[in-house]
């Protein structure tokens, strides 16, 4: 099964914020989304379900664009997982039946029953966010999984965002992009919460530093001040300016 990796907290100058606290600042500041089957969350950028290069019984799960990893949100009770990817992977789609059609979803959950490692010199737990296939119940009119369905592939308390529908005929031999739907539903911070003016603010996304062990750090700047925030080597940013 596949594994990533997520953020629970950030540390800065040897200070840790509480789980807690970092949690349900993401879960207050990044709006969220519903697909309507139980999910909870969006993704900021990346998670795109593509077929493989050469088309096969697999789909691809792309990292991002070139030099920034895939990032998205799951929330659980006002608490919010931050999880990435950092490289494409891909995911083998079980065969198709013979005699009936059926829909899957390709589904990123949050495997509660990890911890973190308390040794870990930034919080991180690389088993914490999984991606699956919840294959739909084969018929000659199928429909997409149930919710049910979902939560007895993921787990009954993780919670979970869907990433793409794939409808697989009988007899399908190779997955193509005709075949796949599109599904993510993507999430931003909500800069009314802060009083930023989208408009006129900068809101910078979430940058990746190449370091395999990254802190994370809030930057909010004054209004007046134009200054782009220096990037620090081995730290994560998130920029945010104040309005006017």
């Amino acid at each position: 099964m596949p594994t990533y990796n997520t953020y629970l907290a950030y540390r800065d100058n040897d200070s840790w914020t509480s789980e807690i606290g970092a949690s349900k600042f993401m879960h207050s500041m990044l709006t969220t989304h519903t697909n309507g089957a139980g999910d909870k969350g969006g993704v900021i950028n990346g998670f795109n379900v593509t077929a493989t290069d050469t088309p096969t019984m697999s789909v691809k799960i792309s990292s991002g664009e070139t030099g920034v990893d895939s990032h998205c949100v799951v929330d659980y009770n006002n608490y919010c997982y931050f999880g990435w990817l950092t490289q494409d992977f891909t995911l083998s789609i079980s065969g198709a039946s013979q005699s009936a059609s059926r829909i899957s979803y390709v589904v990123a959950y949050v495997d509660r029953s990890v911890t973190f490692v308390e040794t870990n010199s930034v919080i991180e737990s690389p088993d914490v966010l999984k991606i699956v296939e919840v294959p739909g119940t084969e018929s000659d009119a199928p429909v997409p999984p149930t919710s049910s369905q979902i939560q007895g592939v993921v787990g009954a308390n993780n919670p979970y965002i869907i990433l793409a529908s794939i409808s697989i005929p009988t007899s399908t031999s190779t997955i193509t992009d005709a075949l796949i739907t599109d599904m993510r539903q993507f999430s931003q911070i909500d800069s009314s919460k802060l009083g930023i003016d989208v408009a006129t603010s900068y809101v910078a996304g979430f940058k990746q530093a190449n370091s395999s062990e990254t802190d994370t750090r809030i930057v909010v700047t004054e209004a007046n001040d134009n200054t782009t925030p220096s990037s620090i080597e081995g730290v994560q940013l998130i920029w945010l300016k104040k309005k006017a």
